[in-house]
């Protein structure tokens, strides 16, 4: 009988609920990850990332050459493709994400 096995049967039932609630936890939040990155555009990530870093629409478009109603486009798009309502969550849930990769 291999260590693992020894082990798995040593642990109560509770335990392994909890075991298994833990490694689904982590699937899910990888594969919530991986659905982020093809959700947002290249682009949107460029905004995003500049958005988590305290920029305003003028001053991202600025940055990147293009009209602040084109920014204003992609953090719109970014606000419904993350299901949230303000800049603060999306950066939060982006921010979240992006430390899991």
């Amino acid at each position: 009988m291999s260590l693992k096995s020894k082990m798995l049967e040593e642990l109560t039932e509770q335990d392994k609920h909890k075991l298994f609630a833990e490694n689904n936890s982590f699937y899910l939040a990888v594969k919530s990850e991986e659905k982020l990155r093809k959700i947002l555009t290249k682009r949107e990530t460029e905004i995003i990332r500049l958005v988590s870093r305290g920029l305003h629409n003028k001053e991202i478009a600025s940055v990147l050459g293009i009209s602040v109603r084109t920014v204003e486009f992609h953090v719109s798009n970014i606000l419904l493709k993350l299901e949230v309502s303000t800049r603060l969550e999306a950066v939060f849930k982006w921010v979240m994400w992006d430390k899991l990769a």
